[in-house]
């Protein structure tokens, strides 16, 4: 909700607020995890992996770009589809 009312508050100030809402990514230090703790979460994702930095930074890059000049007080799922299940 916090997202949704500070776009709506300053969508006329022409500032877009968006939240972007990630899953588990692959980093240092998700990779000195217990190995059975990263396959439990890899075990819960429906894509079956941890996600890539890149795939978080990229929607990131888009989001503060003109492309996406239209699009305020969303939230983007970036989790390989954790939350569907």
């Amino acid at each position: 909700m916090l997202t949704r009312t500070a776009a709506a508050e300053y969508a006329k100030k022409g500032l877009r607020v968006n939240a972007i809402l990630p899953g588990a990514i692959r980093t240092a230090i998700s990779d000195s995890l217990p190995p059975e703790l990263i396959q439990g979460v890899v075990d819960a994702t429906p894509m079956g992996r941890y996600a890539d930095p890149r795939e978080v930074a990229n929607p990131a890059v888009f989001l503060a770009s003109d492309e996406s000049s239209y699009i305020t007080g969303a939230g983007i799922l970036i989790d390989g589809g954790y939350t569907l299940v």
